[in-house]
């Protein structure tokens, strides 16, 4: 993906809609998506609302980077969306072995670290695109920053997870198998497990299989 870096327009604001999954929320990222697509991009990278120096996410993904060989995503501060996909990756990631961090991660950070090999690459997730690499981050002036390695990480991240929505699909349809467990729900689940910071609780997050 091209990345188009917004930083005149807000999507969101702490207090507002950013973190629910509603159409308002999408919605007030249509234009400047719109515009990114309209100039041969792919999307719109969105920013802090009230020093538009922090990184938010895409309109309706959220983002990843790996800076020094670990993984970073912005932590969830009331105006980004508490993804799903995101959740699984953290634990998938972990589980996989990477160092995960969720804090603040200033655009400066990541520009620079793209300049200087330090952030090698940078990916998206959500629902729709799963894992979805980053090729190059675009300032509204023309200005390009080009990742130096593409869809490595984001590749293992996404294999792993379709892998084991794969096991989740044949389990279901066989009916049966040693590798089936109940959660505290009833639910069973494939037994890739890890610490769920959202839910603050060692559980199988998305790769949950209703019985019922």
């Amino acid at each position: 993906m091209q990345v188009v870096i917004e930083r005149a327009e807000v999507r969101a604001a702490v207090g507002g809609l950013g973190e629910a999954k509603a159409s308002a929320n999408y919605a007030a990222s249509l234009r400047a998506s719109n515009a990114a697509v309209e100039r041969g991009r792919t999307v719109a990278l969105w920013l802090d609302g009230s020093e538009h120096r922090y990184l938010q996410e895409l309109s309706g993904m959220n983002i990843f980077a790996v800076l020094d060989g670990e993984l970073h995503t912005p932590e969830l501060d009331g105006a980004i969306l508490p993804g799903i996909t995101r959740d699984s990756l953290l634990v998938l990631a972990r589980s996989l072995g990477y160092q995960m961090h969720e804090r603040r991660i200033s655009l400066d950070e990541v520009l620079e670290g793209i300049e200087s090999g330090r952030c090698g690459e940078m990916f998206a997730c959500g629902t729709a695109a799963i894992v979805a690499p980053i090729a190059l981050l675009v300032e509204d002036d023309g200005r390009e920053y080009k990742l130096r390695q593409t869809d490595v990480v984001a590749k293992h991240l996404r294999e792993s997870l379709l892998a084991i929505q794969e096991r989740v699909r044949r389990i279901r349809s066989a009916g049966h198998g040693s590798s089936r467990r109940a959660d505290h729900r009833g639910r069973e689940s494939c037994p890739v497990r890890g610490r769920s910071r959202r839910y603050n609780r060692a559980m199988t997050i998305t790769f949950q299989v209703p019985t019922g």
